[in-house]
C-alpha cells in the first residue's frame, strides 16, 4: 500500500475510535471497541503529511495525536466502569491522565480549550463512583475545569465550533455541582459550599443555552439544569431553615434533590445489563 494511502487509513481509524469512544461516554454505555481488538499503533507525526509529502497545514496535529492518546485512556475508563469488567489498574489510569495533562497545552485557542474539556471530561468519569479518597476533589476540579473552559470558548465566540459530544461535558459537570450540593447538605451541613457549588451549576446554563443554538438536543438538557437548579435552590433554603430553628440538619426532612437519569436520556431505556448492575447504575457513571 502506497505510504500517503497508509497514512490516510489510519487517520480514518483514530477518526472512528475517537468518535466511538465519546459516543459511549456520552450514552453512558460500554464502548464497542476494546482496547484489545485492535493492534494499530499510536498516531505519529508523519502521518500528518498530504500526498505529496509535505506537511498538512490544516489539521491541528497537536490536538489529534494527544485526543486520540486521552481516548485510548477513556476506553480504560469505560472498561472499569463496565458490566463484568475486565481487570485494569485504576492507578495506572491516573497516572496516565496525570502525563497527559502535564504535555497538554496551557494556550486558550479553541482547539487547547476542547482538550481540556475531553481531559477534565474522562477525568470526571473516571472518578464519579468514588474509586479514592481523592475521587470528591478530582470530580469538583474536572467540573470546574469544564464550566470555566467553556465560558473562555464563549468570551472567544467559538461555541458554533463545539461538536455535538461537547454538551456530554456540560451535563456531566452539572450533574456534578448538583451532586456537590447534595452532599454538602446532607452530609456536612456546609450551606456556603452548597451555595458555591449552586452558584457553578447557574453558570452552566449560560454556555448551554448558547450551545443549544446549534444543537437542538441540547435545548432540552438546558431545560433540565434549570429545573436543577430549582430543585438545589430548594435543598438549601430547607437547609438554612432547619438549622436555624433546630441547629441540626435532618436529611430525611428534605426532599430528594437527584432528577431521574431517564429523563435525560429522554425515555431512553436500556437492556438488562448483567450481573449485579441495573441499567440506572450504569447511567450514573456518567
Amino acid at each position: 500500500m502506497p505510504a500517503a494511502d497508509r497514512r490516510t487509513y489510519r487517520k480514518l481509524w483514530w477518526a472512528v475510535l475517537q468518535a466511538e469512544t465519546y459516543t459511549a461516554l456520552e450514552y453512558g454505555r460500554p464502548s464497542m471497541i476494546k482496547s484489545e481488538d485492535y493492534d494499530q499503533p499510536p498516531l505519529e507525526d508523519d502521518d500528518f503529511h498530504n500526498f505529496d509529502g509535505t506537511p498538512d497545514t490544516l489539521a491541528r496535529k497537536d490536538f489529534c495525536l494527544m485526543n486520540a492518546e486521552l481516548c485510548e485512556i477513556a476506553l480504560d475508563v469505560l472498561s472499569l466502569n463496565a458490566p463484568r469488567a475486565r481487570w485494569l489498574d485504576a492507578g495506572n489510569i491516573d497516572t496516565r491522565l496525570a502525563e497527559l495533562a502535564t504535555r497538554m497545552p496551557h494556550t486558550h485557542d479553541f482547539w487547547s480549550c476542547q482538550l481540556r474539556i475531553n481531559h477534565s471530561l474522562v477525568t470526571l468519569v473516571s472518578h464519579r463512583c468514588g474509586r479514592t479518597i481523592d475521587s470528591a476533589v478530582l470530580s469538583r476540579e474536572a467540573a470546574s475545569t469544564i464550566l470555566t473552559t467553556f465560558e473562555t470558548i464563549m468570551a472567544q465566540a467559538s461555541i458554533p465550533k463545539c461538536s455535538l459530544h461537547c454538551s456530554t461535558a456540560l451535563l456531566a459537570a452539572a450533574m456534578q455541582f448538583s451532586q456537590d450540593v447534595k452532599t454538602a447538605t446532607e452530609t456536612s451541613g456546609s450551606v456556603m459550599r452548597a451555595v458555591t457549588a449552586h452558584a457553578q451549576l447557574e453558570r452552566v446554563l449560560r454556555p448551554m443555552e448558547a450551545l443549544s443554538a446549534y444543537w437542538p438536543h441540547v435545548d432540552a438538557l438546558h431545560k433540565l439544569c434549570v429545573r436543577l437548579c430549582g430543585r438545589c435552590s430548594e435543598r438549601i433554603r430547607d437547609t438554612t431553615v432547619q438549622q436555624a430553628v433546630n441547629g441540626s440538619i435532618d436529611a430525611n426532612a428534605r426532599g430528594y434533590v437527584d432528577i431521574p437519569l431517564q429523563d435525560i436520556m429522554a425515555g431512553y431505556q436500556l437492556p438488562d445489563l448483567g450481573q449485579m448492575l441495573v441499567a440506572e447504575d450504569w447511567m450514573n457513571t456518567l
